[in-house]
């Protein structure tokens, strides 16, 4: 979220329509750093793995943080290396379809300069920067729905973004897929 700090976890600020909190997260440093306006970038050298959490769900208030909400957010944080494993690998994966993408709208050579060769997950840490892990709870799901929001040098208007039940990616595309999280909950099976 752009312009705030937000306090670090367990504690939370209501940010004009959702609750947000921030925790360092060791496998999460090497992005770009991507605190400005839509994910842009905001200063030179790199992430230091602080991310911001969002607690995303449009039918909620500023009504205090629920236990179940805390839970969610605690599952995220022990599983922050796994979730990071998992969308990164689904970004390495998608990454020639994210090139065709991008030559949909750009010449060769300008694709080129945004999407370069990479060879490993390092290498797309270049590309791109978290701005916010959001987490969505369902009453149906054990576990908490995980948006992580990029900004990215391939799409600097709408950004990127990974929809993960827990830590099993379902699907990539831009940033509003980690935001509304709610329209994925059908491509899970039995939870």
């Amino acid at each position: 979220m752009y312009g705030i700090n937000p306090p670090l976890f367990p504690e939370f600020v209501w940010e004009e329509y959702f609750w947000v909190s921030s925790a360092p997260f060791s496998s999460w440093d090497g992005f770009q750093v991507r605190e400005g306006p839509y994910g842009s970038i905001s200063g030179d050298g790199t992430s230091n793995g602080l991310v911001h959490i969002v607690l995303i769900d449009t039918e909620r208030d500023e009504g205090p943080v629920t236990e179940q909400e805390m839970n969610a957010v605690r599952w995220v944080i022990k599983n922050e290396k796994s979730i990071h494993d998992a969308f990164m690998n689904k970004l390495l994966e998608d990454y020639s379809d994210i090139k065709e993408e991008v030559l949909g709208r750009a010449d060769e050579e300008e694709a080129g300069k945004l999407l370069p060769q990479v060879n490993s997950i390092n290498d797309l840490k270049k590309l791109c920067g978290v701005v916010n892990i959001n987490v969505y709870l369902h009453s149906k799901f054990k576990k908490p729905f995980v948006g992580v929001e990029l900004g990215c040098t391939w799409e600097d208007e709408h950004g990127a973004g990974v929809a993960l039940y827990g830590d099993s990616a379902l699907k990539r595309g831009a940033a509003e897929t980690a935001i509304f999280l709610s329209e994925v909950t059908g491509l899970v099976g039995n939870n």
